[in-house]
């Protein structure tokens, strides 16, 4: 009985040892880069209008290339326009959407909070893979104080 084990075990060395060995010299290839236009962050709150993230989610296309204000609430991580909204899923004819914030002003919030984004809309083309997601790139965040603050 126990000399099957060991046999067993000296194949599975051996096949670890061969996989560890093909996956040394397979090729690791880097995603291509995703090209975001200049502007993707140059949105001021003087030239924004305001929109409901649910309208944008329902047709970002309409709002592409434009700078808007969204009022929402912030758990750190996801947005949405209440608290409730978080964690919810997303209402018939919605998209998901994916939030970037500007690399020059680290100011993504990381705590619970009530926030003003200031942003330009990105939109995926109509011929667009299923993998992309539009894009709200955040030029600015005014956290509104709380009466908690």
């Amino acid at each position: 009985m126990m000399g099957n084990w060991g046999t067993i075990g000296r194949l599975v060395a051996a096949l670890s040892v061969l996989g560890l060995a093909s996956c040394s010299t397979m090729q690791h290839r880097e995603p291509a880069p995703v090209a975001e236009p200049d502007d993707s962050f140059t949105c001021r709150r003087a030239e924004a209008k305001p929109v409901k993230l649910a309208a944008l989610r329902r047709d970002p296309a309409a709002f592409a290339n434009r700078c808007v204000v969204l009022s929402l609430f912030t758990n750190g991580f996801d947005f949405g326009e209440t608290a409730s909204a978080l964690h919810a899923p997303l209402a018939k004819g919605e998209r998901p959407m994916i939030f970037h914030f500007d690399p020059a002003h680290p100011n993504r919030p990381k705590h619970p909070s009530f926030v003003n984004l200031v942003a330009r809309v990105r939109a995926c083309p109509a011929d667009a893979p299923q993998t992309c997601l539009d894009g709200i790139f955040v030029s600015e965040v005014h956290v509104l104080p709380t009466a908690m603050d």
